[in-house]
């Protein structure tokens, strides 16, 4: 009897592992299988943990599409490639991305956080003004979370990923809590990217010139050609 067609809509189980990305042999040890679920589950779990948004999930260095003569970026997308590729936790050398709205700046920042968590090291991504929110309402009694657990992510993370620095209030509170993860960082020669719209005089006068003076120490500096790179890839 010819066996039934399988629908086009089901997905395709792998006949090794039945799906589950590992195999256990006859003598009870366990081995990943071939097909790599295994491998893409522990990414999406890495992920979670990462707190990479939705939005930047599909953002991949490969994915990050140049155009013809953009020499900035394509040297930019090149360097990020082999920082990714090279990165350890024992990489002190961090980055600061710059350039206007829709630049581009995001996309290489999550770009290289999916490769060190692809890697196996652990990284975690951080919008500024949504982490300050987060610490705000920290003290509030029917938090689940405390500043103290808060903070402690980000210093145990091979690497953060600090996003929009400069878009936040520039209360005195939030700026000594922008202070202390970067000096914390600095520290503990511990990777940080940074993406910003602003130039050093702008975060200066924001966030102080000690956190400028250790973002130049820690980070290499890039800036994105003007344009909105966004927006030219959604034509």
């Amino acid at each position: 009897m010819t066996p039934a067609k399988t629908k086009a809509s089901e997905p395709e189980i792998c006949p090794h592992c039945g799906g589950y990305g590992l195999i256990v042999g006859d003598d009870g040890n366990v081995t990943k299988c071939q097909c790599g679920l295994w491998d893409e589950e522990k990414h999406r779990l890495a992920m979670e943990r990462a707190r990479i948004p939705a939005r930047f999930r599909n953002k991949r260095l490969s994915t990050f599409r140049v155009a013809p003569g953009d020499t900035v970026r394509r040297d930019i997308r090149k360097f990020a490639e082999s920082y990714a590729r090279s990165f350890t936790p024992k990489e002190e050398r961090g980055l600061i991305l710059r350039g206007g709205t829709g630049s581009g700046k995001t996309h290489i920042a999550t770009g290289i956080l999916h490769e060190v968590l692809r890697n196996g090291y652990s990284g975690l991504y951080v919008n500024v003004s949504s982490l300050m929110a987060r610490l705000q309402y920290s003290f509030e009694k029917d938090s689940e979370e405390r500043q103290e657990e808060i903070l402690g992510e980000m210093d145990s993370a091979d690497l953060l990923v600090f996003d929009d620095l400069g878009a936040e209030s520039a209360r005195d509170w939030i700026r000594d809590r922008i202070y202390l993860i970067i000096n914390n960082r600095y520290e503990s020669c511990r990777a940080l990217i940074v993406t910003t719209n602003c130039d050093d005089s702008e975060l200066a006068v924001r966030n102080g010139e000690r956190v400028v003076s250790r973002l130049h120490e820690m980070c290499q500096n890039f800036r994105f050609p003007d344009g909105d790179f966004r927006f030219e890839n959604m034509r």
